[in-house]
């Protein structure tokens, strides 16, 4: 129909053309075509070519009319064919049941029947559906020969009158090539006239070709397995050697195993943590959309967590309790403390929190380098216990989410580098007893009658649930412990505060600290009369020992004791006599009076007896003035007067009792902070030379806490720092570490196969890979650096920070073709051709032109060329470049004999 919609348009064309000759009008034609209309040459012309145009509408008639009497003989052939089947089918059928009829029984001969009637029902079906399609077929194609006789005759009467001026309007339409003007093929008119069976239409045909589905290989890096096991569809692969294609978009999963004594450290791709599934260990790579491979890091468990509890069955059962139940209550507990690394129910502890399933919570705290742990309270005040493991604790019956543990340290001096294997090996040994002693560092409190009693007790003195008995001791029971003892020094007892103090384990039973602690008694002011006062420890059989010397007037006292019954604070008096001495020359006895000059040390608030010594009345003393490293000592009187030493001495004139107090002020002194840099072996740390920036002489006053400022050194990060305590005698050294930073070689393989990135410390040296990356395409031009400057495979590379290597590609010769599109009378583009069998290099641009030989311009009537893309050609040869054609305009401009014109 289109066609005969074609002609119908150059018909009408030609009657207007003829029409204008007839009145006597000339023709200009612009564009390509070139007309001098006013010679009758060009009017006979015409007149021939519409001659020649009739006679081949007429040959093309006739050749239509032929082709629809050979489709009508092919659809009667087509029908006489169907119902010779037919018949041949009710044939066979008929002596199928003669036979099944004389060889079986009469049930089988009326089976047999029954089928030839279906048979022959049959084949009058099919018999007459064949008529039906013939008489179809037959109509059909009688109205097409009709049709396209009528139109032929139209357009063979109306092509008398055509002039060449219809071609170009001929090739503007979508219809120019031959095949489409050619009268349709025998076999074309079969296709036409047969009607199509159910089985061949396009809705249940398979596609002739099949797009396959994009795919990306995974892959392990080859230490992804060294501590443990990886598994696919749980089965353990062999990471060296599996990789598995994975569609486009879609999920891979797969499972990490850590071996014995390991765990995992992180899954990653792309230096990206990969997600964990709802299932236990395993991971996924949520969508793969390139060739992917994973690298899985392992680090050792310390040994105390990878071989488990060794106590008692019953224990592990309950600790392993709340892990097991489902529905296990949780209550939230917070840890507190630094320089320590805890782990609650076998996960790291990370923001101080964890929880407590079902009441109950285990943990463990491992100090960090150079630190020791000396307290683990629970809500302040309340010692953790210990489960018998290293480092581990337990607490039980949480109720609430306010529980809180604080964990305290201090700093331990560290031994030298040839003695950490010893200490790491003593480290690790298993306990000789399941239930080792815990001792933590313990504090106690109570009021024994008017006095306060606070003993603060060492690691390792008392063990874990010691309590603490202080009673007060009435004086008269000291009095007879002492009184011989302090009668025979010619002095009498003036006042006592005494305290019976006991200590008793978790059971009950009385026990004794293993080390000595410190007792503090506070509010033991004694009575003015007392001119000295001296502490005394006194047993359970009465023996009296004297521990130290104390001021009468201070309220509080402090003192070390090892053991333990009644401890007092008793203050005495002299009682010796004056003195009568015999004058020789005058026989006259003179009584001269005897007097104590006793010498105290005081700092702050604590003062201590140094000498007590009795002197005649009128007697000169001299008392050497304390010499104590770190302080200025200056020795005052009982009122706080500065007394004026000479040559290092106090000395004087006896005149009644005196106190000298030697008292001390903190002087500044010297100490030393090294700034440690881990060294290449990750292990050590460098001892910095005196006089260099890592070796500082800084000044505080004795006692107080160094001052040191954290240096900013690159590629390394300081650890934690605690202030120390300034020592007196400039002995003082604090040590800061610095640990080198983790940095990366990293390979951009700019398009080619990923290469394994590689880890070190800030300044140690690491290999170029020799892992291969491949690109389509491409030759492999190897590895450059930010500057530019090739990289050699093997060479040695120092790390001062992250660094990354480029691939360079060189080029290879890659196919590619060129599309030619062609503009149609809707404006869009149709493509026409492909030519193929071109080639570039890789990552080189193409661009159309005419007369090139690697991307010619193709030349189309009635069209001009465009333009078209220029590309840069793919290593895959998947490059195609697109080329444009315009169609070419006409216009037709009539000339009348008046001179007017007309166009079109």
């Amino acid at each position: 129909m289109e066609k005969a919609r074609k002609w119908k348009r150059v018909i009408a064309i030609l009657l207007t053309v003829t029409m204008i000759f007839q009145n006597g009008a000339s023709v200009t034609a612009s564009g390509d075509l070139h007309m001098v209309p006013e010679t009758n040459v060009e009017s006979e012309a015409a007149a021939q070519a519409a001659a020649e145009s009739e006679a081949k509408a007429k040959a093309e008639s006739e050749a239509a009319a032929q082709a629809a009497a050979e489709s009508e003989a092919q659809a009667k052939a087509e029908s006489e064919a169907a119902a010779k089947a037919a018949a041949e089918s009710e044939a066979q059928a008929k002596a199928e049941s003669e036979a099944a009829a004389k060889a079986e029984s009469e049930a089988a001969a009326q089976a047999a029947a029954e089928s030839e009637a279906q048979a022959k029902a049959e084949s009058e079906a099919a018999a007459k559906a064949a008529a039906e399609s013939e008489a179809k077929a037959k109509a059909e194609s009688e109205s097409q020969a009709a049709a396209e006789s009528e139109a032929a005759k139209a357009e063979s009467e109306s092509q008398a009158k055509e002039t060449e001026t219809t071609k170009p309007e001929e090739s503007e339409t979508t219809a120019p090539t031959e095949k489409e003007t050619e009268a349709p093929t025998e076999k074309e008119t079969e296709k036409e006239s047969e009607t199509p069976a159910p089985a061949e239409s396009e809705a249940t045909k398979p596609a002739e070709s099949e797009t396959a589905p994009v795919t990306y290989k995974v892959t392990f890096e080859q230490n992804a397995a060294l501590h443990g096991t990886i598994s696919v569809d749980n089965a353990a692969v062999d990471v060296s050697a599996y990789y598995k294609e994975v569609e486009q978009n879609q999920a891979f999963r797969f499972t990490v195993t850590a071996s014995e004594g390991y765990e995992v450290e992180f899954v990653r791709l792309d230096n990206v943590d990969l997600p964990k599934t709802e299932n236990p260990n395993e991971y996924q790579i949520p969508n793969v959309t390139k060739d992917s491979q994973v690298v899985v890091s392992y680090k050792e468990v310390p040994q105390s967590e990878a071989e488990g509890s060794d106590t008692s069955e019953e224990t592990a059962e309950s600790e392993s309790e709340p892990a097991e139940s489902e529905t296990a209550v949780q209550n939230l507990v917070t840890f507190t403390g630094e320089n320590v690394t805890i782990t609650a129910n076998g996960t790291a502890v990370t923001d101080g929190t964890a929880m407590a399933l079902d009441g109950k919570i285990v943990f463990t705290i491992v100090p960090a380098e150079g630190f020791a742990v000396t307290e683990v309270l629970v809500d302040g005040n309340i010692p953790a216990r210990t489960t018998g493991n290293p480092n581990e604790y337990i607490i039980e019956g949480i109720q609430t989410d306010a529980t809180v543990v604080s964990i305290a340290t201090q700093a331990v001096e560290t031994e030298v580098a040839e003695t950490e294997s010893e200490v790491v090996e003593s480290e690790t040994e298993v306990p000789e007893t399941e239930t080792e002693e815990v001792m933590p560092a313990q504090t106690f409190s109570q009021i024994a009658g008017d006095t306060a009693v606070t003993v603060n007790v060492p690691e390792g003195a008392l063990p874990e649930g010691t309590t603490m008995s202080a009673v007060p001791v009435t004086a008269d029971t000291v009095i007879a412990a002492v009184e011989d003892q302090i009668a025979a020094d010619g002095k009498e007892i003036v006042d006592v505060v005494a305290v019976d103090i006991t200590f008793y384990d978790k059971e009950g039973k009385e026990i004794q600290p293993e080390a000595d602690v410190e007792v503090t008694f506070g509010n033991a002011a004694l009575s003015a009369e007392a001119e000295e006062a001296v502490i005394y420890h006194i047993d359970e059989t009465a023996n009296a020992e004297v521990i130290t010397e104390a001021v009468p007037e201070d309220t509080e006292v402090t003192f070390q004791a090892g053991n333990f019954s009644t401890y007092a604070k008793i203050g005495i008096v002299s009682t010796k006599d004056d003195i009568s001495i015999l004058n020789e020359e005058t026989d006259e006895e003179t009584e001269k009076a005897i007097y104590t000059v006793t010498v105290y040390r005081r700092e702050g608030n604590s003062t201590t007896r140094i000498s007590s010594t009795q002197y005649e009345e009128g007697d000169q003393y001299r008392i050497e003035v304390l010499s104590v490293p770190g302080y200025i000592v200056e020795p005052q009187d009982a009122e706080g007067n500065p007394i004026l030493p000479v040559n290092g001495y106090v000395t004087g004139e006896v005149t009644g009792d005196i106190q000298i107090f030697m008292t001390l002020t903190a002087d500044t002194v010297n100490y030393v902070v090294k700034h440690r840099l881990q060294n290449l072996d990750g292990i050590t740390y460098a001892d910095p030379e005196k006089g260099s920036e890592y070796y500082e002489v800084k000044q505080g006053l004795t006692d107080s806490e160094t001052s040191v400022e954290i240096k900013e050194i690159p590629g390394f990060t300081p650890q934690a720092y605690i202030p120390t305590t300034i020592a007196g005698d400039g002995s003082t050294v604090v040590e800061i570490k610095y640990n080198r930073n983790q940095v990366s070689l990293s390979y951009d393989s700019d398009g080619g196969t990923y290469v394994n990135r590689q880890f070190a410390l800030y300044g140690q040296e690491v290999t170029v890979s020799s892992q291969e990356t491949r690109k389509d395409g491409y030759r492999f031009g190897g590895w450059y650096d930010e500057n530019n400057q090739k990289v050699e495979i093997g060479s040695k590379l120092e790390l001062t920070g992250n660094k990354t290597l480029t691939a360079r590609w060189i080029g290879e010769r890659v196919n590619y073709q060129i599309v030619y599109f062609q503009e149609q009378n809707d404006g869009s583009y149709k493509a026409v051709e492909t030519k193929t069998g071109l080639s570039a290099i890789a990552g080189t641009e193409v661009t159309v032109t005419e007369g090139s030989e690697n991307a010619p311009a193709r030349k189309f009537p009635y069209y001009h060329f465009k333009g078209a893309d220029t590309v840069t050609v793919a290593g895959d040869g998947s490059t195609s470049i697109n080329v444009y054609y315009d169609l070419n305009v006409y216009t037709l401009q009539f000339t009348l004999k008046d001179g007017s014109q007309y166009s079109d």
